[in-house]
């Protein structure tokens, strides 16, 4: 459970930290997405897609967004990813 606590608390800092970025140069958030997504998986890009897809619906209920643990999920696939083509 604290391991768990720990994880959550870096992956709020590091969300943070982006936003700040996002805030400071917006002019980077397109390039960002871009870069994200081409390292995401097939099913991973899929999922982002349904979540944009839902906010282009206008729809904001709560239950239609990423939970931590499939936004955990994809970072660290994305993580794995990135260490395999190294």
């Amino acid at each position: 459970m604290l391991l768990e606590n720990i994880r959550c608390l870096k992956r709020e800092s590091a969300l943070a930290q982006v936003r700040h970025l996002m805030h400071e140069t917006p002019e980077i958030g397109l390039d960002s997405v871009v870069h994200i997504l081409q390292n995401l998986s097939p099913a991973q890009r899929a999922e982002v897609t349904t979540v944009l897809g839902r906010l282009d619906s206008g729809s904001s209920h709560s239950d239609q967004t990423p939970t931590a643990s499939s936004s955990t999920e994809i970072s660290s696939n994305n993580m794995q990813q990135v260490a395999d083509e190294e």
